[in-house]
């Protein structure tokens, strides 16, 4: 993954705040008591803000840890009952935040972008 995406975890409305405080959000519809996740990552000369829910968290942590693909997924589903994979791994490619793929031991071959 990309070395600048970070997990926040907050039991507060983070990401509705960051929003609302770019202008992207009305300040008088945020509860800030409301805990909220993000992913963290830079793009260019931006920092992307994406409110991300605690599955999309916990796989990215996963793999950063060096758990593989499978074991990720089953970390992220064991913590998130609605974590969405498919979402998860669509939002990682959009933002451009995979960088490599590394394929299992024994198999020779790195992809790297």
């Amino acid at each position: 993954l990309h070395p600048t995406l970070q997990v926040l975890r907050s039991p507060f409305a983070i990401v509705s705040l960051w929003a609302a405080h770019q202008g992207h959000a009305d300040i008088a519809s945020v509860t800030p008591g409301s805990a909220e996740n993000a992913w963290l990552l830079r793009s260019g000369l931006s920092v992307l803000v994406l409110r991300m829910g605690s599955g999309d968290c916990l796989f990215v942590e996963g793999v950063q840890a060096g758990l593989p693909l499978g074991p990720a997924v089953q970390a992220a589903q064991q913590g998130d009952d609605h974590f969405d994979l498919t979402h998860c791994l669509s939002v990682l490619l959009r933002e451009q935040a995979i960088i490599g793929i590394t394929c299992p031991e024994g198999d020779a071959h790195v992809v790297e972008q």
